[in-house]
């Protein structure tokens, strides 16, 4: 990845500031994309700002960013009043690969926005932890046909992902 000239990188920065919201947005997709860890904080400070929409954008960016240095920041906005925030929270946790993950998405599978389920349940698919499994089969008894579409589509992920793991240890016995 090329990293942004530190002239370029301090532009979106000042553009965090933007009364604007697709200003801020565009600068914190470049801020994400530069690799730059001087766009670290003020990233982090896009957390707590009054619009939901940079917020979310900057959990995503956040995990883009700085990997696994995210988790603590962007798993705290799970508990988010705003469901778009809950949504990337979820959806930027499960891109991190990481196991402490899977925990905190389970109660999002009860969440009562719809969308937010859904997020959680993706999340739970890209991490392939078989311990969601019986907390997504519940879903199958939802009532709404998109959550139980991505449930379906969750448990094909966690089904494949237990049959590679017994592969694996059959083949490699601990």
């Amino acid at each position: 990845m090329k990293m942004a000239s530190s002239r370029r990188v301090a532009q979106w920065i000042r553009q965090l500031d933007s009364s604007y919201t697709w200003t801020r947005q565009r600068a914190i997709v470049q801020l994400a994309a530069s690799g730059d860890m001087q766009a670290w904080e003020p990233l982090l400070n896009c957390l707590k700002h009054s619009s939901h929409r940079t917020r979310a954008d900057a959990c995503g960016a956040l995990v883009t960013l700085g990997g696994v240095l995210a988790f603590e920041p962007v798993a705290a906005r799970l508990h988010e009043g705003d469901r778009h925030v809950r949504e990337a929270a979820a959806l930027a946790l499960g891109r991190l690969d990481d196991p402490r993950a899977v925990e905190l998405l389970l109660p999002l599978l009860t969440d009562r926005v719809h969308t937010v389920r859904q997020a959680a349940c993706q999340a739970l698919a890209i991490l392939g932890d078989v311990r969601a499994y019986e907390h997504v089969v519940r879903l199958l008894q939802e009532g709404d046909r998109r959550v139980r579409a991505a449930a379906c589509r969750t448990l094909g992920h966690l089904r494949r992902s237990e049959e590679h793991t017994s592969e694996l240890q059959s083949h490699h016995p601990i």
